[in-house]
């Protein structure tokens, strides 16, 4: 589903960042991402790097498998990011701008390597506060978590 939409690993794999936290309410307490994926631009392998110069989407992807809470699900931070001359900061309401960018090509019907996939919506509210207080970079966010829900169809 991720290489479908647009996504790959850093440019040429190399990453500059610093890993991000985020506490899942797992069991597992505060935790770096798996992976950071960045938009290609439709070429796979350089695109991000394409990305890395003129901005993009980029999500960290967190899997929620602690003891207290194994849903398998994975969460994703996504957002817009700046050129590389804005030094990849985050556009205003980038948060926003990226989660929506990322839901809007992954609903629906899509299919990638000869597998359709199936994907709803539904906005979930009341597990964010709308805001920037405890939220990175300070850029304020609308508290709204759109839940994706994949099936495979084959």
């Amino acid at each position: 589903l991720f290489d479908h939409h647009c996504r790959s690993n850093e440019c040429l794999g190399l990453h500059m960042g610093v890993p991000e936290p985020a506490n899942l309410g797992d069991g597992k307490g505060w935790v770096a991402e798996r992976e950071v994926l960045r938009q290609h631009y439709q070429l796979p392998f350089l695109g991000t790097c394409i990305e890395s110069l003129i901005g993009g989407n980029h999500f960290r992807v967190y899997p929620q498998d602690g003891p207290d809470a194994n849903s398998g699900a994975l969460f994703l931070a996504v957002s817009q990011e700046e050129d590389a001359t804005q030094n990849h900061n985050i556009v205003p309401d980038g948060y926003n701008v990226g989660r929506d960018n990322f839901v809007k090509a992954a609903t629906g019907t899509t299919s990638y390597c000869d597998i359709t996939y199936e994907t709803s919506l539904r906005d979930l509210t009341g597990f964010l506060s709308p805001g920037a207080q405890g939220i990175n970079h300070d850029i304020s966010q609308d508290g709204v978590v759109k839940l994706l829900t994949v099936t495979i169809k084959r």
